[in-house]
């Protein structure tokens, strides 16, 4: 009789081991429910007339270690064998090429994990991309008639929700930038440490937005007029900037551009008087109101006078995106014709009655290094006009 033994006989047979459902559900969206091979969509197939999948999921080291299982000689047990690693998608007639008894040994296990590794690579790179755009966000806030004014927090994100825009930072407070100009506007030092504040925030935002892959930036700002002028002088007209408008709404939606009214506002340019040897011209730009240049200092209002004025005046009549592009058209016009009615001007003096998303917009528009020096006035309290900022 053949002699019996206590040790058991070692079962070392791998048995195929069902997918979980978030393992299908992971292969399937890793392909982009393409087949990894010919990139056949398996996704709404309606051949019997109702929408089906056609996709399989194929392994690539074998599902057993059987001698019938392409690629399954293997020591990774069953559990390895159904990982996501080892799976991918594949259309029924190209699973069943890889696995047919022929084609077994050309489509070995690195090449197929190579093929699984090229396929979803494709699908992650095309695929990075956002419905909502990264945003950097500039708040400037300001002093207006004695109290402080600002865009709220709540008023940002709606926004941004409008507009399809998200923090580009995973920490929205890293996607943040806040300008505080609280100065009295009377103090002889606010204009110099107006200009060096702005540049240096402007500066960092724009630095932070290219970091972060070309983000826009998106502006809320309110202050006096020569500040917004610099402002956007600082912004300049080459980065991803939006501007956004301090309407007269009080709600949420305050910084959203309105509907463009039945008629478009148009922008003209009126030339009072010419002087072509003169060296000093007056610009006054009447868009939220008219512009008084009576009270400019004594040693310009000798200068000749243009006029740039809307064909609507009023406080809101720049308030949708129409009319904010069709000014900045029309301002960049008239600073050309401007040019070549006076070719001897070297300073340009600003009175402007605008809104703020106009105020900027002049600033952006500025060429500097050939145009004349932009001098920009404030009104001050006792209706006198004051040079604040220069531009060149």
């Amino acid at each position: 009789m053949p002699e019996s033994s206590d040790q058991s006989v070692r079962n070392t047979r791998v048995t195929r081991q069902d997918l979980k459902e978030s393992t299908r559900v992971e292969i399937w969206a890793k392909a982009a429910g393409r087949c990894c091979i010919c990139a056949r969509y398996m996704v709404g197939d309606t051949g019997y007339f109702h929408t089906t999948l056609v996709g399989e999921i194929a392994h690539i080291t074998g599902a057993t270690n059987g001698e019938t299982s392409p690629r399954g000689d293997s020591s990774a047990d069953e559990h390895e064998r159904a990982r996501p690693s080892n799976l991918m998608l594949l259309c029924h007639d190209c699973h069943k090429k890889v696995d047919s008894r022929g084609m077994a040994s050309y489509y070995t296990r690195e090449i197929l994990a190579r093929i699984k590794e090229r396929h979803e690579g494709r699908v992650r790179s095309s695929t990075d991309y956002s419905s909502h755009g990264a945003a950097m966000v500039l708040r400037v806030a300001s002093t207006i008639r004695g109290s402080r004014v600002s865009a709220t927090d709540r008023q940002i994100s709606e926004t941004l929700r409008q507009s399809l825009l998200a923090p580009a930072t995973p920490d929205a407070r890293d996607s943040r930038f806040e300008l505080e100009l609280l100065d009295p506007e009377s103090a002889e030092w606010v204009w110099a440490r107006a200009a060096s504040e702005l540049k240096a925030k402007v500066d960092e935002v724009l630095d932070k937005a290219r970091a972060a892959g070309d983000a826009t930036v998106v502006v809320f700002a309110v202050g006096p007029i020569p500040v917004l002028v610099l402002l956007g002088y600082h912004l300049d007209d080459k980065s991803d900037v939006r501007v956004m408008p301090a309407t007269r709404r009080d709600d949420d939606s305050r910084w959203l551009w309105s509907p463009a009214p039945p008629e478009q506002l148009r922008f003209e340019l009126e030339v009072v008087e010419t002087d072509e040897s003169a060296e000093d011209v007056i610009i006054a730009i009447d868009i939220s109101a008219v512009a008084s240049i009576d009270r400019l200092p004594s040693t310009v209002t000798a200068a000749p006078v243009v006029r740039f004025r809307s064909t609507v005046v009023g406080p809101q009549v720049v308030e949708s995106r129409e009319a904010i592009e069709e000014f900045a058209r029309e301002w960049r016009s008239s600073m050309s014709r401007i040019e070549a009615l006076f070719p001897s001007a070297r300073r340009i003096h600003l009175v402007a009655a605008v809104p703020s998303v106009v105020a900027i917009e002049i600033g952006r528009a500025y060429m500097r290094d050939s145009q004349p020096e932009l001098i920009v006035y404030q009104r001050t309290n006792i209706e006198e006009y004051v040079e604040a900022i220069r531009l060149s």
